[in-house]
């Protein structure tokens, strides 16, 4: 009986479990791919020179440079004191040759061709450089974040995208699928927030690269999408404009005339800061981090006199369209119910801007005896109860108009 105890206790004794060592870990690639993009270059290098095993293992295991981020690697950084007195330097070489020397290290231990996502947010990067990044078959970037770099020459990254883009391009180009350049700060305000959008301003000739390059590569901005501009889906003749204000859908019908974007079609989306550390692929960059709501995007102009600033309610064009033409029994309609709306939809504070009823109801007062309007939430004269009899004057003049044509 006591032999059969000892046996049954030395063979529990070598079944107790061994604490698994970090190279065991590190072994499971599932763990390791999760593991990596969580580190700097130098760490991951720091950990394959621990020994034979780690090295093999980092520099062997396919996946491990997919998403590197040099921000704040030192030896990408450029020096103010380094290559100014050598005048045989081009501007290029100048200041991206931190950068530069950087990726052919990369290049030389085969390490660069595996490189889908690369963040270079604040540093000194040039417009030939980031051409070489887009166009050049020694390069497989697919997440590009050149966020608040310096020393980037727009007008020719611009080229450099229409070059990838053009029509005559190779099978498979460009392997660029979202360009992050426009944002700043790391969220998701595009489906979270409803007004206006903080982005850096952009360019005209921004908007029409941004437009050229639809559907092939994403941006971390959006041009406008409403009807008179020719990358909505209906026919515009408008030119390309940034999108500056996010809305949801249409406050009296609960549509949009351009359709509300959902997180299924990743191409027409914009891209959610920051880039996603799992996964290079346009959809994961798109998707939002957690709560979302359809939402669609406009600029100033097309929002001028059917938008609530205060509120963000917004009326779509099939809800409120002026007059146009001879005056006839529909067009007295329309008229009638523009004029309605623009009561709904004025300003009255210069400081609130353009507010709907309710708002100016919530926040405009009129005293009893001078009739002058005072806005509660600025603490300043207002001009609504002018205002108000303006309306009534224009509606009567309106209505004279339309019934003597």
């Amino acid at each position: 009986m006591r032999q059969a105890t000892s046996i049954l206790a030395d063979t529990h004794h070598d079944l107790d479990p061994v604490p698994a060592s970090l190279f065991d870990l590190l072994h499971n690639s599932l763990i390791l791919l999760n593991t990596v993009p969580h580190l700097s270059i130098s760490s991951i290098l720091n950990l394959a020179a621990t020994n034979h095993a780690f090295r093999a293992l980092i520099h062997h295991t396919p996946g491990v440079f997919r998403h590197v981020n040099l921000t704040r690697t030192k030896r990408a950084q450029l020096n103010d004191c380094s290559h100014h007195d050598d005048e045989m330097l081009t501007e290029d070489e100048l200041y991206s040759g931190p950068l530069r020397n950087v990726l052919a290290t990369l290049s030389r231990r085969n390490w660069l061709h595996h490189v889908q996502t690369l963040v270079l947010d604040h540093l000194s990067v040039t417009a030939e450089l980031c051409s070489d990044i887009i166009n050049h078959g020694s390069y497989n970037v697919r997440i590009l974040s050149i966020r608040d770099v310096t020393n980037l020459n727009h007008a020719k990254l611009q080229g450099a995208l229409h070059y990838a883009c053009r029509r005559s391009r190779p099978s498979g180009a460009p392997r660029l699928k979202g360009l992050y350049i426009f944002g700043s700060g790391d969220d998701d305000s595009w489906w979270t927030q409803r007004g206006p959008i903080a982005t850096s301003s952009m360019s005209d000739a921004w908007a029409s690269c941004i437009a050229a390059c639809q559907s092939l590569i994403a941006f971390d901005a959006m041009l406008c999408r409403g009807p008179r501009h020719i990358n909505a889906s209906r026919d515009g003749t408008a030119s390309p404009a940034a999108a500056t204000v996010t809305l949801s859908a249409c406050a009296s019908c609960g549509t949009a005339p351009e359709n509300l974007l959902h997180p299924r079609s990743p191409a027409a989306l914009p891209l959610v800061a920051p880039p996603p550390l799992l996964s290079s692929s346009l959809g994961a960059a798109t998707m939002p981090h957690a709560y979302w709501s359809p939402f669609t995007a406009r600029c100033n102009e097309c929002l001028r006199g059917r938008y609530c600033a205060s509120c963000h309610k917004w009326w779509c064009e099939a809800c409120y369209a002026g007059a146009r033409g001879d005056a006839t029994l529909d067009s007295i309609v329309e008229a009638m119910s523009a004029l309605r709306l623009k009561r709904q939809v004025s300003k009255s504070c210069w400081e609130c801007g353009d507010n709907c009823e309710s708002c100016i109801g919530q926040t405009q007062r009129v005293c009893r005896k001078c009739c002058g309007g005072y806005c509660t939430k600025h603490n300043e004269g207002s001009v609504i109860g002018v205002s108000r009899e303006a309306v009534v004057s224009v509606d009567y003049e309106l209505e004279s108009q339309l019934s003597c044509g």
